[in-house]
């Protein structure tokens, strides 16, 4: 029993196919990535592949990670990883890895959308009230259009899951390895025009709030006009989930 025993541990630790964890590890990497998802956010990217880094640690069998790639001309994705994986092999190692976190977007600053009422609206706005029209647009010009312009470049979100596949030639033992990998994640994501148009249902129910004729329900479809110019509708939390996905080549270094 005693020398089975022992078989069995001198199995595991010279094993290279079993799955292995250090118990402290540190990484830097360098890569190039195709990078898309649902959802629009993507879309703003100029390109769907580009460069960037990703370093981490691993310890005692948790990862902490993250990534910086630039997508285009001042346009940015950033994530934040944390989870665990497994790995399997040593000159050529494979690993999957399960993992949450945020992922944050950044694009160009965008000039302020200034609002012009049409004159059919305007018209029916001064009606209620003479100048009506143009106290709107000036107060939505001083700060929803400046807060709009703002909000537009950012965008965040969530990771619920993110699935990780490697696969890893080592070039330098133990220190330098070249590699390709695919990513599938879950995510939660709340952009810049999201927030926008919130901002800009809040203003417009400011407006009706400092305007009792406003409130009356002939007076409705009128408001609901005007939200149609201005753009402004609440989020909705229904259309904030979706799929992203990358694949990749990088090369690594550890220690």
């Amino acid at each position: 029993m005693r020398g089975a025993r022992y078989l069995a541990l001198i199995l595991i630790l010279n094993s290279p196919l079993l799955a292995h964890a250090d118990i402290f590890q540190v990484w830097a990497a360098g890569k190039m990535d195709y990078t898309s998802g649902t959802g629009d956010i993507y879309k703003n990217f100029d390109e769907p592949f580009g460069g960037g880094v990703e370093g981490g640690l691993e310890l005692l069998g948790i990862d902490l990670w993250g990534e910086a790639l630039i997508k285009g001309n001042e346009q940015y994705l950033f994530t934040v990883n944390a989870g665990f994986d497994l790995t399997f092999g040593q000159e050529v190692r494979f690993m999957v890895g399960l993992y949450t976190g945020p992922m944050f977007f950044m694009f160009p600053q965008q000039e302020a959308q200034l609002l012009t009422i049409p004159n059919d609206v305007a018209n029916q706005l001064d009606a209620y009230q003479a100048g009506l029209s143009q106290q709107i647009e000036d107060g939505y010009n001083k700060e929803a259009a400046v807060l709009e312009a703002q909000y537009g470049r950012f965008a965040t979100g969530w990771n619920l899951a993110r699935l990780r596949l490697n696969l890893e030639f080592e070039l330098i033992p133990k220190y330098l390895y070249l590699g390709a990998d695919g990513m599938l994640g879950y995510h939660y994501i709340i952009s810049g025009e999201d927030v926008a148009a919130g901002v800009k249902d809040q203003a417009i129910s400011k407006v009706i709030a400092d305007h009792q004729e406003l409130q009356m329900k002939e007076a409705e479809p009128l408001v609901n006009e005007l939200r149609g110019v201005v753009g402004a509708e609440e989020v909705n939390k229904d259309a904030l989930d979706g799929m992203n996905w990358n694949v990749g080549f990088f090369l690594k270094l550890e220690i």
